[in-house]
């Protein structure tokens, strides 16, 4: 059985949401519906943590530092 990559990545993803905790931004209200899915996925990965008072800020900006930090953890996750 043969699967194309945007489905096998699509699965994968699943999969693992299912195994990750569910948690929610105390705004979550104000992060758009189009964004939701791949921010919360994001966090479970470990890749994002908001804003440390359990925000995310959703139309803030990433500072150079924080944006230098999410790639930092994108990297380190495609090593694992």
């Amino acid at each position: 059985v043969t699967l194309p990559g945007s489905r096998a990545a699509k699965l994968l993803m699943e999969l693992l949401k299912e195994k990750m905790p569910e948690t929610h931004f105390s705004d979550d209200e104000q992060i758009s519906d189009y964004a939701k899915e791949a921010i919360y996925f994001m966090q479970k990965a470990g890749v994002i943590s908001g804003m440390g008072d359990g925000c995310f800020a959703p139309k803030g900006f990433a500072t150079r530092a924080e944006s230098a930090k999410i790639l930092c953890n994108v990297l380190e996750g495609l090593k694992a």
